[in-house]
Formats: structure tokens, C-alpha cells, sequence
């Protein structure tokens, strides 16, 4: 939740300071800022009417002073004119006490008349400023009236852009004309200009906006552009003793995602920075809500659980900072990943804001520990995985807690060079299996049972037909799952060893024969004859069993299929439904017409052939 501070000086230190947060239900605490350090309490508040709430995730406070309240220790405000103000944001949790809040996570400096009534944002000309990665970006944006999202100007009359974050502070330059003669943009007059300002200090906006960038704080003053004010920076924080050279695991190295690079994917975000000079790197993981855990795993292989490197992010109250982040080890199976003897996480933090959880951690980029990914500045295979309903350890978990099965996951192959940001996904490789398991399904659950009921019940009913439909359906059934059996070669990468061995090995046993099967077939036509006595178990039964202990099998394994890629319950309806007409259907057919062997007339007829 953090907290929310004001305070009346172009500086950061010498001001009188008001700081919101939610603790105790909520205050405002009256101060004085006499450095670089958290601001001591003023001997008298001199606030009145204090309402603190949390909204959404927001933070807003509520509250009464006079002008001039008469406090040595408190700043004079202008009722007229311009109010020289600097604000600042703690995120992270509510504070423990008024008096225990930490340093600030980003602020900003303007000038401030409360003569100005208005902060309303409608019908406004924006400059929307953020780091995409580490590309720049200043969108020229406007928005009509109401309080809905800003649209992307037609026209960009931006020039010279440059965003970057310095410290903690994110700033953007650039220029414009005072008049750019388009409609969509206000223009900029010699005097007083109404200025609507905005932040988000928690995550970058879309490109364009959407409903879910909202600010997180906002306020207005009047600006004349064509005068100019000197800025005074702040005073350099005093000299500190260098930091110790990293150890061999990395040292108890501190959380850096400043500028850091960052991508999503689905309801899975991840941020991430590397700190060459700490041999370090740093992580945030965010998913909706607190329940469950989010994790990553470096993998082996692309788009495939394990075997990999992976750490488990949760909420839990038996841990000091309130989250957990264990580093474990995916087997190459679908069981739960074991935790490491060795916990290699230097750091970890984390919060929720605004319904959505974030857990922060570092590591080494070389641990050392037998099994663990060295990141280097290379592509390196991740898989993501969610679950939303059981937190490790029941909410109090640590890292050796036992873990569930996850209910999301990323579906595509993603690689991810840490070094330099870039992210490649590939999801051809899905496709593919997708495309594998409905030409399996059509070829065993559809095709083949169709062969199979004509060929036992409809030859009186087909007559010549039986026989041609027999063949094509067949045929088609054994030349898609050859097809559907060089996709899986393709895709499949860890041969026939690890998770879903069986589906893998059945498959393969069902190609085998069903090559044989056609070849069966064709000679039991081959060397029919209308003059035999009866059905000779070469070739004709042999086909004939064959092929139905082969239909029963892949259809079994079609299920494994479906189970191994955790589809939904529709395609198992569908299957299910499908299988059970062919079993209806052959016990109706059995009991009404028969089995149908050659008589003399599909005897000539097959003859003919």
C-alpha cells in the first residue's frame, strides 16, 4: 500500500510535510524534512478533518489546514499564486507505524496555485511519457469530454524526445510549437495555462492507452510557459563507504529494477534487470490476486516444464517480509518440483496493489549450485506458470512448502535474453500439437469406426460402395496419423523419456501397426476368392482383430493426449461423445443386422473390384 506525501519547497529537505497512509485506519502525519532523511514528526499536527481510504488500490487522504497556522516548523501557503510543492510516493506495504516509513520510489516538483478550481482532464491535449524497455516514448495523445481513455493523436508534434529514469525519477523532454495548427491539440498562450498533470509509479501504460492505465496520482496548476524559473536540484546525499565486492554467490545483493526491461504474457508479467557490476539479477513476478503462486522455470527445452531451474513466488505470513520466493528444481516429469538443498535468492519483497500481487527477488547469475541456470547473455528458454487458488504452506508457507499443480501456464516457446531485453516466442510449436491431436482424433475416433462399421454391418446394405468406402476411410485414417506422427517428431524433444512417456510410447506402437494394417487389407482382397469355404484367419481375421485392438488403443491414447496438454472439458465431451456412438452404434447394429461376411453377391461385386 505504501504511503503519500506533500510538501511546500522546491527542495526536499527544510519543507513542512503531510504524509498519508492507512496506518492505524489511516492519517496524515504533520512533519519536517531537515535532509535527505524521513521527515520527524511536527510537535503539533496541525491537520483537521483527516479521511485516509484505499479505493482500488489508490491511496487518498483527505484533510484540513490553515494557510498560516501559526507553526514555526510549518510552511505559509498562498492563497493566490504560486505554491512551490514537491510530492512523493513510498510504495510497498502500509507502514508498521506514523513514524517507521521508508524512502520514496519516485517524486516530482511543480508549481501549485489553489486558486485554480479545476483539475478535471477533459477535453485535454497530453503528453503520455514512459520507458518501453529502453526505448523512449512520448505519445501525443488528446481526450474529448468525460473521464474516458486518451486517444492517439492523428498527428505527432513532438520533436527531440528523450525519457529516462535517473535515481528513481522518471524524466521526459521534448519539444513542440506553442501553436501546431492541429485541431486535436490546445494551444500554448503567453500567460497563465491550465495544466492537468498524472502518474502511474507502478507499471507502463499500453501503446495505445487502454481502460486499465489509470493513474495512480493526478492534480492541476497554472503554468506560463514563456517564463522560465531556475531548478533547484536536490543536495548531493553525503559520501558513502564503496560497497563490498560480491561474493561468489553474489553477496546478500539488493533488489534493482530500476529501468528494468519488461513482458507479459496473458495474466503473467515479469520485469527484470541485470546488474553486471553485482554479477546479479533481478526479478519481479505479478499475477491477479494474492492466493496461489506465480513462478518461472529456465528450461531445458523450449516450451517444455523440465527438466529447468525454477522459483516459486507466494504470499505468506509465517515469512518476516510477508513473501516467499524458493528456488526449486522441475523434474522432467509432471510432479511437483522438489526445493533446492541450496536456496540461491539473495532478496526478496513484495506487495499487492490494486487487486494484483508482485513478489520481487534477486539472484546470482552464476550460483554455483549444480542444477542451476547460468544466465548469460544469450537466449534462455523460460516457461511461466499461475495458480490461483492454493498458497503454499496454506498462506504461512517457507520455501520447502509443498506446491500444487498450477491452473495457467504459457503456451507458446519463449526465449528471453536477460542482457539485452529481447523476447522471441514461437508458437508454431503449439499449433502443431494442437494439429497433431485433432488429425489423431478424426483419424481413430472418426474415420477408422466408420470403416469398421461398414465393413462388419452395411455390405448388404452398399453393396459395391462397402468395399470403396471401406478403403478410402482407411486409408485417409493411416495417411493423417503419419502426418500427425512427423509432427510429433518435430515438436517432441525429449524423445520417448520424461513426462507423458506413455501417451509417447503407445503412439508409437499405434504408427507401427497401423502400417501394417492397409497392407493387411489390401492382401485379404488380393487373394479372396469365391471359392473358398470360409474366412481364413490370414489375412482377413488377422485385420480384423488387429485393427480393432488397434482402434481401441489409440482411442485410449487420444484421452492421454488431451490429459498430457491439460485441455478443457469440451474436447473430452466431444471425444467421449463420439466413442460412445461407435459402441452404441455397434451394439444396435450387432443385434439388428448382424455382422455381414461375403454372400455370392458382395463376393462377385468384391470380385469385380
Amino acid at each position: 500500500m505504501g504511503w503519500f506525501g506533500v510538501g511546500g519547497s522546491p527542495l526536499m529537505s527544510g519543507i513542512d510535510t503531510q504524509v498519508g497512509m492507512m496506518t492505524g485506519g489511516g492519517a496524515v502525519v504533520d512533519g519536517m524534512s531537515s535532509g535527505t532523511i524521513r521527515p520527524t514528526a511536527d510537535g503539533t499536527n496541525d491537520n483537521t478533518a483527516v479521511a485516509v481510504k484505499n479505493v482500488g488500490g489508490v491511496l487518498t487522504a483527505e484533510f484540513d489546514r490553515v494557510l498560516n497556522t501559526g507553526d514555526g516548523n510549518d510552511n505559509v501557503w498562498l492563497a493566490t499564486g504560486i505554491n512551490s510543492v514537491v510530492v512523493a510516493v513510498g510504495t510497498g506495504g502500509t507502514p508498521t507505524t506514523t513514524g517507521s516509513y521508508g524512502g520514496h520510489a519516485a517524486r516530482a516538483r511543480f508549481n501549485l496555485d489553489f486558486s485554480v478550481a479545476s483539475s478535471s482532464m477533459a477535453n485535454g491535449d497530453f503528453a503520455f511519457a514512459y520507458l518501453d524497455g529502453t526505448t523512449p516514448r512520448v505519445l501525443d495523445t488528446y481526450r474529448g469530454a468525460g473521464s474516458g481513455v486518451v486517444s492517439i493523436d492523428s498527428t505527432n508534434d513532438y520533436t527531440g524526445v528523450t525519457v529516462e529514469n535517473s535515481g528513481g525519477l522518471l524524466q521526459a523532454k521534448f519539444t513542440r510549437n506553442l501553436v501546431t495548427g492541429d485541431g486535436q491539440d490546445r494551444d500554448i498562450v503567453a500567460g497563465n495555462n491550465l495544466v492537468a498533470w498524472a502518474f502511474n509509479s507502478d507499471t507502463n501504460p499500453s501503446n495505445p492507452p487502454a481502460n486499465g492505465d489509470y493513474h495512480t496520482a493526478r492534480g492541476a496548476m497554472n503554468i506560463d510557459f514563456t517564463t522560465s524559473t531556475p531548478c533547484v536540484p536536490s543536495p548531493p546525499p553525503p559520501p558513502t563507504s564503496p560497497p563490498p565486492p560480491p561474493t561468489s554467490g553474489g553477496g546478500a545483493g539488493a533488489i534493482d529494477l530500476s529501468s528494468a526491461f519488461t513482458f507479459s504474457d496473458g495474466p503473467f508479467t515479469m520485469r527484470f534487470k541485470v546488474d553486471t557490476v553485482n554479477n546479479q539479477v533481478s526479478f519481479a513476478l505479478s499475477k491477479s490476486g494474492s492466493a496461489g503462486y506465480v513462478a518461472i522455470c529456465f528450461t531445458e527445452s523450449a516450451g517444455v516444464m523440465g527438466p529447468g531451474d525454477s522459483y516459486v513466488a507466494f504470499a505468506s505470513s509465517a515469512a518476516s517480509g510477508g513473501y516467499v520466493v524458493s528456488d526449486r528444481q522441475n523434474p522432467s516429469g509432471k510432479s511437483a518440483p522438489p526445493a533446492d538443498a541450496k536456496q540461491d535468492v539473495l532478496g526478496v519483497s513484495g506487495s499487492e496493489t490494486g487487486g494484483v500481487m508482485t513478489v520481487e527477488f534477486v539472484r546470482a547469475l552464476d550460483t554455483g549450485d549444480n542444477g542451476d541456470v547460468v544466465i548469460n547473455d544469450a537466449d534462455i528458454n523460460i516457461v511461466w506458470a499461475i495458480s490461483d487458488s492454493a498458497t503454499p504452506g496454506g498462506g504461512a508457507g517457507s520455501a520447502t512448502s509443498g506446491v500444487s499443480k498450477h491452473s495457467t501456464t504459457s503456451t507458446a516457446a519463449i526465449k528471453i535474453n536477460f542482457f539485452t531485453g529481447k523476447v522471441s516466442k514461437d508458437d508454431l510449436r503449439e499449433k502443431l500439437i494442437k494439429a497433431h491431436a485433432w488429425m489423431m482424433i478424426i483419424s481413430w475416433v472418426v474415420l477408422i469406426p466408420v470403416g469398421i462399421v461398414v465393413a462388419r454391418f452395411l455390405k448388404d446394405k452398399l453393396g459395391v460402395w462397402w468395399f470403396r468406402v471401406h478403403r478410402f476411410t482407411q486409408w485417409m485414417a493411416v495417411l493423417a496419423t503419419f502426418a500427425a506422427f512427423g509432427m510429433a517428431i518435430w515438436f517432441t524433444n525429449e524423445d520417448f523419456k520424461g513426462e507423458n512417456k506413455s501417451h509417447k510410447l503407445i503412439g508409437l506402437a499405434v504408427v507401427l501397426v497401423a502400417f501394417l494394417e492397409p497392407v493387411l487389407g489390401e492382401l485379404s482382397n488380393l487373394m479372396w476368392s469365391p471359392d473358398r469355404s470360409g474366412t481364413p484367419w490370414f489375412p482377413d481375421k488377422i485385420h480384423w482383430w488387429v485393427g480393432r485392438g488397434l482402434t481401441l488403443l489409440a482411442m485410449i491414447n487420444c484421452f492421454l493426449g488431451m490429459k498430457a496438454k491439460e485441455w478443457g472439458a469440451a474436447p473430452y465431451v466431444i471425444v467421449s461423445l463420439l466413442v460412445a456412438g461407435f459402441a452404441v452404434a455397434c451394439v444396435v447394429l450387432q443385434f439388428t443386422i448382424g455382422d455381414v461376411h461375403h454372400d455370392a453377391g458382395n463376393d462377385k461385386e468384391m470380385d469385380d473390384l
